[in-house]
């Protein structure tokens, strides 16, 4: 079999477990979905607000993305401490110690202005894999995403609600133009760069006084980062491959195919998790106008339009006891308990 492709077969094989864990929440075994625990703040949709979660097309440039990701993977610093990093994305904001974050993202400044000039370009063009290798500098973009989103953190732990919208705008930019390049493995990447930035989502809704994003998750492209991109893009550099005879490409392709189903329901289940913070955006929407209360049922909601779960053309599944919420996100068709969510809400009191 051809070695590049053996690479791209490997290395889904690899990655497909560390990208579903990306947006990992609490989860007591694998038979269970993932759980996570939101304090909703109250926050009404504000029509003289316009936010947006990815850039506008009027406003990128014609330079080429890629370069600019590349001089930021070059300049990162090498003594990162990224266990560090991991640990303050990962728990609770509060427990985050504002002063060394904001140390690291000083720190590491030239490499996130370099990344923010990539999101702003139109194009990105990364440089062509070689056979038999992975794709240069993939685990420095990620590091690049975790850095953007801790800085994201930062920000909305001190109430600077626009300036972390704009990171995470910058973020999701950066993590379509990593995902939507030739590999899959690059795709697989960049979706796991969305799955933690759309957690910034999570954080501003339990803040008080940030804003509403219902209209911007509305928004969003679906799917979020188009995995079809690099899945074509690899199934025609094996056709167009002529080292093969008919047989051969045949056998290939089926190796792709198989792990491609995968991919596409890590796809579709991101797209859920979209669908899901626009519901959440839209039950902070309905407690603000209904003494700090949430609906007994989504169809309550009527002022705004709840979004159908993208990945099983259904409602989602919802339960009002007491004060608690419960929003559950199904796992996509074909997907294990791991691939499903569950929320579990209450409003701030």
């Amino acid at each position: 079999m051809n070695r590049a492709v053996t690479c791209s077969i490997l290395a889904l094989t690899v990655t497909l477990p560390a990208v579903s864990q990306a947006n990992a929440g609490q989860r007591p075994d694998a038979g269970s979905p993932r759980v996570y625990s939101l304090v909703l703040t109250p926050a009404h949709l504000d029509p003289t607000r316009h936010d947006t979660l990815l850039p506008q097309p009027d406003t990128l440039g014609e330079a080429d993305g890629a370069s600019h990701y590349i001089k930021a993977a070059q300049t990162l610093p090498p003594d990162l401490d990224e266990q560090q990093i991991h640990s303050w994305l990962k728990g609770p904001l509060a427990d985050m110690p504002q002063p060394q974050a904001q140390q690291i993202i000083q720190q590491t400044q030239t490499s996130l202005d370099h990344a923010a000039r990539g999101a702003k370009c139109k194009t990105c063009n990364w440089p062509p894999v070689k056979p038999g290798t992975m794709p240069a500098h993939l685990t420095e973009c990620r590091m690049l995403a975790e850095l953007m989103n801790l800085r994201a953190r930062l920000q909305i732990a001190q109430g600077r609600f626009d300036q972390a919208i704009a990171t995470t705008r910058t973020t999701l930019a950066m993590a379509k133009h990593v995902g939507e390049a030739p590999t899959t493995i690059q795709g697989l990447t960049g979706v796991a760069m969305a799955a933690m930035t759309l957690r910034r989502v999570e954080d501003l809704a339990q803040i008080k006084g940030a804003p509403n994003l219902y209209e911007a998750m509305k928004a969003l492209p679906r799917p979020l980062v188009d995995l079809n991109v690099p899945m074509s893009a690899e199934l025609n550099s094996l056709e167009s491959n002529k080292r093969f005879n008919v047989l051969t490409r045949a056998v290939m392709r089926r190796h792709l195919q198989s792990s491609f189903d995968r991919v596409r329901l890590l796809m579709h289940r991101q797209d859920a998790t979209v669908a899901a913070l626009q519901v959440i955006e839209g039950l902070r929407h309905y407690a603000a106008t209904h003494d700090s209360r949430l609906p007994a049922k989504l169809d309550h909601i009527t002022d705004i339009e709840i979004p159908d779960n993208p990945a099983t053309q259904q409602p989602f599944p919802y339960e009002f006891h007491g004060t608690q919420a419960v929003l559950d996100v199904p796992a996509p068709k074909g997907g294990a308990p791991r691939d499903a969510v569950r929320y579990q809400i209450v409003v701030a009191p």
